[in-house]
Formats: structure tokens, C-alpha cells, sequence
């Protein structure tokens, strides 16, 4: 089953695997906004498969459609 967590449930996930990251609760929730991350909506939060999101910055830019993250 995936993970799916808020965006600020997200962060700190990304935080716990990479105390020194730049991607903050207020990036994801930018790169949501801007639809570069697939989420969903459900009441008033934006849901984020963490799983996928992870494997979308592991793989390389050119793979990504459009050449972007």
C-alpha cells in the first residue's frame, strides 16, 4: 500500500531521510500548487503519494516529461 500523507506530513518524511534538504512544507506546497507534484484534494488538504514523489526525485530530470521534476 502507498504512502499518502499530507504536504506537511510529506515534509517532515523528506526531512527525517535527508535532515539537510532544501525542499521545505513550503516548496511542496508551491510544486503542488503549480501541479509539478500529483496530489489530490480531499476536504481542505492536498494529499501527496510520498512514495511516488520520492521516486520522481530520484529519477533523472531528463526522464521527466518536458525535461521536469
Amino acid at each position: 500500500m502507498c504512502r499518502v500523507r499530507t504536504i506537511r506530513e510529506t515534509a517532515n518524511i523528506i526531512k527525517d531521510m535527508d535532515p539537510k534538504t532544501q525542499l521545505t512544507e513550503k516548496t511542496i506546497r508551491k510544486m503542488v500548487s503549480e501541479g509539478t507534484i500529483p496530489s489530490f484534494k480531499t476536504g481542505n488538504k492536498y494529499l501527496i503519494n510520498v512514495d511516488k514523489l520520492i521516486e520522481m526525485f530520484e529519477t533523472p530530470i531528463t526522464d521527466h516529461p518536458r525535461g521536469e521534476l
